[in-house]
């Protein structure tokens, strides 16, 4: 297996994450998501169906460099949108989201420069990004042409910040809220519901699926990743999708689960993942209101179309 290492570049600080979340109007999310607590319980979500139904493919992102904060955000809002878009609350998709404007600006915008030339960003600058600036679409900008990814760029982002002539385009696509996830009920309500959750910590796995696709072996991954399904059933857990080539891992892919992803143990998500206190939801409402989504609608239509694979 190739290595990947290079990466991982979350960056681990908790004063500043609290500091950001004493000043947020939403820091938490189970004050004010009453109206969906429980609905997981005992239930499956494959959101990932949703998506490739809606989408006509399953928007797995590769990074070249350690952005991989910008990746694990952005990843998460594509999925968000293409839901969005299946429920009908959006006439389109809107595009795919750009990860260069979301590492410079959490690192230069939010977060003031002060990593100075070190790579990698802090997963709630990020959150502060989308929110207070918004985001990109892959797409030209007069000169400025976001429509492939470039590593370059971002690094060079990284240091300077996102283009100004740029952030006007960003604020017609802000994030309304983010929240903090803490336990696996909020976590499970929250992907049961098509809130998508982007998860920052140092817990990393081996390469290869157990028979029943979860991610086995433990590694240290200073990484960002993010969650699209969840399982409350027989065997709890979440989906986890991460951003490297796909070849990080090998093995069973029950359900059609994408590739380059792999499910985690509910255990490893709340013991590992949730307690280093770097686990977000966004919401494009103000608040986190239920959603009806019928994976098995995308499901059936998936295995009736000729390229089902």
């Amino acid at each position: 297996m190739p290595d990947y290492s290079h990466l991982c570049g979350r960056i681990e600080d908790k004063e500043e994450t609290e500091r950001l979340l004493s000043l947020s109007s939403t820091p938490y999310m189970t004050p004010i998501c009453a109206s969906i607590i429980g609905s997981g319980k005992g239930k499956v979500s494959y959101n990932h169906k949703i998506i490739k139904y809606t989408l006509g493919y399953f928007p797995y992102i590769v990074q070249e460099t350690d952005d991989c904060v910008s990746f694990g955000y952005a990843g998460s809002l594509n999925c968000l949108k293409v839901i969005r878009k299946f429920q009908g609350i959006y006439s389109s998709f809107g595009g795919m989201t750009s990860t260069e404007d979301i590492y410079g600006g959490s690192r230069v915008l939010i977060g003031k420069g002060q990593l100075g030339r070190r790579g990698g960003s802090v997963g709630i600058w990020a959150m502060e990004y989308g929110q207070k600036y918004g985001t990109l679409v892959r797409k030209k900008y007069d000169s400025i042409d976001l429509t492939t990814y470039s590593a370059d760029r971002a690094i060079s982002w990284g240091l300077s910040g996102p283009p100004k002539e740029l952030l006007p385009y960003a604020r017609e696509h802000k994030v309304k809220i983010y929240s903090q996830i803490k336990t696996w009920e909020e976590f499970r309500d929250a992907l049961y519901n098509g809130y998508m959750i982007t998860v920052a910590s140092n817990r990393g796995f081996g390469n290869r699926r157990d028979s029943e696709g979860y991610l086995t072996g433990k590694a240290t991954w200073p990484h960002q990743m993010y969650f699209c399904d969840v399982n409350d059933t027989k065997r709890p857990g979440g989906l986890l999708v991460n951003s490297w080539p796909k070849d990080w891992v090998t093995g069973p892919r029950p359900d059609d689960i994408p590739e380059g992803t792999g499910w985690v143990d509910a255990e490893i998500i709340v013991r590992d993942m949730l307690s280093a206190g770097d686990t977000w939801v966004m919401s494009d409402f103000d608040d986190y209101p239920p959603q009806e989504l019928d994976w098995n609608i995308a499901d059936l239509a998936l295995k009736k179309a000729d390229n089902y694979v």
